[in-house]
């Protein structure tokens, strides 16, 4: 597994690539475990956020929902386990939209990589990063996603504390 982290026009993408020699599967709902996520410390006005997960795979994956659901759960917990207040009603907001990668690495069809694009809505404005991991086999979902959503934790982390650092003193 490998990252990379590539500013372009604005958007901050990492990439997470689990290898494994096997035939590719279109939908795995991934099994994700918070202890294995990273803990963001972000930096928010009220240690509240509300936390939106959507899914913008198309076609839409056949899974009912369940990676959605996965998601936002283990956000939660993650969110949760590092003092944030995940609540309906807060006015700083966590959106994370689940998709397919559109232009994926030589070897992995577009089915077989999730792309994890998270905006985070703070009182000083609002940050946006991608991030995406790959998998060969159906047992790689779970490595791809937590690599994505590693990768996608850490960069609104680094870019939620950047503007702290200019204000004045």
């Amino acid at each position: 597994m490998w990252s990379l982290v590539q500013l372009r026009d604005g958007f901050s993408f990492s990439f997470g690539c689990q290898l494994v020699l096997s035939a590719c599967a279109t939908t795995t709902v991934p099994q994700l475990s918070a202890e294995r996520l990273h803990h963001p410390r972000l930096s928010l006005e009220h240690k509240a956020l509300r936390v939106e997960v959507r899914d913008a795979r198309t076609p839409p994956a056949d899974d009912n929902g369940k990676t959605v659901d996965v998601v936002r759960s283990a956000l939660v917990k993650v969110l949760g386990d590092s003092g944030v207040n995940v609540t309906a009603d807060a006015r700083e907001v966590l959106s994370v939209a689940v998709a397919y990668l559109d232009h994926p690495p030589p070897g992995f069809d577009r089915e077989s990589c999730v792309e994890l694009g998270g905006r985070l809505v703070i009182g000083t404005g609002s940050i946006q990063a991608r991030s995406f991991g790959c998998y060969a086999s159906s047992s790689g979902a779970t490595d791809a996603f937590e690599s994505a959503m590693n990768n996608l934790l850490k960069e609104l982390e680094r870019q939620s504390a950047e503007p702290a650092k200019n204000l004045p003193k």
